[in-house]
């Protein structure tokens, strides 16, 4: 049952000693629907955006590479501001960051309902629309990483299966829009329809607030946590500018409270070591065969309060000489770029770049590509896109329960999907006729939920808790560089060469270089294992 403690439960439940926990459901519920809602209309204005305007764009000259090139300044403005995740959640809560998104994501679409020229669609749809996605993505994420921890598998299947339902529902709605109504008024429908997003958002309650009690240890089990634990050294909390709570933040999601023991201590100290020490973790995380999970994180704080609010300081300890930080230091702090001397966490991040902009990109191009290669109609590209998504639906929601059937870990599971992928985009390319292209849809559509489930799976094994959602910024700032850099690239094979073929090769080829980058250093970390032996 879902609980609404208020906003001074945190402090209430310090001051009495009560420890806390993730609720793992309750309000999370919301949370998980606020995800879905918000998502649904995104990702169904972003899929059906060539369709709306396929028609419109002949009429103003827009060529294709002009189309890929609106798409991918979307995507990069969206993924650019991923640096700021951190920073701006710290700063405001995730309810908050929600709401502005919603508003920013109305006026973009808004204003694209009334673009008649190419710098006025980049500007609406590409910079406006971009930078509401950019907020209010990250806001949902968190939240639910926020109010789940053993069941955050299954409420990320759940959230992006409701998210899914606009895959199915928006082609076949704006299909049957265009039927009636000219594009600009359509898009001027969406964006009606897009103001559900505020709403939603506001469901984003602070996790403190629904946070439970957590249950009472046995003395067998306080030994063996005493045994396992390292020492550290007991801590007072006063006031300072390094603390790392907001109470509706992603900092503020951990498993257990915050006590003077908790193991947050030795995971900063991970993070300040030197690089080599950090490389020689990151290969003792490979050789274990098994996604680097860290187990440390941020316990409980007093309320809904910003980071500059609240600092740790040891009372008992020596004063400690303190030298003055340079400018790069700062940056390098402020924006956790520290994340970038791991290895592991970079070659993993520029995988996931790297496919992912290769998918979105054959993903929007899909209907231009079955008007002009297979020769579909309107009709026939919404009924596609609707099985497709019907599929992928079903299996986002199955895809937790299949990879605990298979035991595989997130990043497997993720591996799986995206070779599959490349294979079925292939097949394609190659059957044109309407009843195989639907038959290798729903194939297409099985990988694509298991893709989408375990993709934002993957960094939480690599990184502590409190630095996730700067690590989520800079793999978004990895997916701007790669919309930015490729991006153009394929519609600029498609003008050269005249073909969508070749554009499928190069797509394909990205996603595959992913696959191998990481089967290459899943061996090298097994071969540096056996030798070690």
């Amino acid at each position: 049952m879902a609980r609404n403690h208020g906003k001074k439960f945190g402090a209430r439940a310090i001051e009495r000693g009560i420890k806390l926990e993730a609720p793992d459901g309750g309000w999370g519920w919301s949370i998980v629907l606020a995800f879905g809602v918000n998502h649904i209309f995104v990702i169904g204005v972003i899929q059906n955006f060539a369709l709306i305007f396929s028609e419109k764009f002949k009429g103003y000259g827009i060529t294709t590479t002009d189309l890929s090139l609106i798409l991918n300044i979307n995507s990069a403005v969206c993924n650019g501001l991923g640096l700021l995740n951190g920073p701006m959640l710290r700063k405001f809560s995730c309810r908050q960051v929600g709401v502005y998104g919603a508003l920013l994501l109305f006026c973009g679409t808004y204003l694209t309902s009334l673009a008649t020229t190419m710098p006025y669609f980049i500007i609406s749809f590409g910079v406006v629309f971009g930078l509401g996605f950019a907020l209010i993505s990250p806001a949902n994420s968190f939240s639910i990483n926020s109010y789940f921890n053993k069941k955050r598998a299954r409420a990320m299947g759940l959230a992006v299966t409701i998210s899914g339902v606009g895959t199915v529902v928006m082609p076949l709605t704006v299909s049957f829009l265009l039927q009636h109504y000219t594009p600009g008024d359509t898009m001027l429908i969406v964006a009606a329809l897009m103001l559900h997003c505020v709403p939603a958002s506001l469901l984003l309650q602070p996790v403190l607030w629904h946070k439970i009690p957590a249950p009472e240890q046995t003395d067998a089990q306080k030994e063996t946590k005493d045994v396992a634990q390292p020492l550290v050294v007991k801590r007072k909390r006063t006031t300072t500018l390094t603390s790392v709570d907001v109470g509706n933040s992603i900092f503020s999601v951990a498993d257990g409270d915050h006590d003077d023991h908790s193991p947050k201590l030795s995971n900063r100290k991970k993070y300040g070591r030197s690089v080599s020490q950090q490389r020689q973790t990151s290969q003792n995380d490979c050789e274990s065969g098994e996604d680097s999970i860290v187990t440390g994180s941020l316990k409980d704080f007093d309320d809904e309060q910003s980071l500059a609010d609240v600092k740790e300081e040891d009372e008992n300890a020596p004063k400690m000489v303190e030298h003055k930080k340079t400018f790069f230091a700062k940056v390098v702090a402020f924006f956790d770029l520290d994340l970038l001397s791991n290895p592991a966490y970079v070659i993993t991040s520029a995988g996931i770049a790297l496919a992912f902009c290769a998918e979105i990109n054959f993903f929007l191009l899909t209907p231009v590509i079955f008007k002009e290669v297979h020769g579909f109609d309107t009709y026939q590209i919404a009924k596609y896109q609707s099985s497709l998504a019907a599929v992928d639906l079903v299996f986002r929601l199955l895809a937790p329960y299949i990879g605990e059937f298979l035991k595989f870990s997130n990043r497997n599971m993720y591996l799986i999907s995206i070779i599959q992928l490349s294979l079925f985009r292939a097949l394609i390319m190659i059957f044109l006729d309407y009843e195989y292209v639907i038959a290798i849809g729903i194939f297409l559509g099985m990988a694509k939920g298991v893709r989408t489930v375990f993709m934002p799976l993957i960094l939480p094994a690599l990184v502590p808790l409190h630095k996730l959602p700067s690590a989520i910024g800079l793999l978004m700032v990895m997916k701007s560089i790669a919309f930015m850099t490729l991006g153009p690239v394929y519609g600029r094979i498609r003008d050269v060469t005249g073909s969508f073929i070749y554009v499928v090769i190069a797509i394909n080829f990205f996603t595959m270089l992913t696959a191998l980058i990481w089967l290459v250093k899943d061996y090298c970390c097994r071969k540096k294992s056996e030798n070690k032996d």
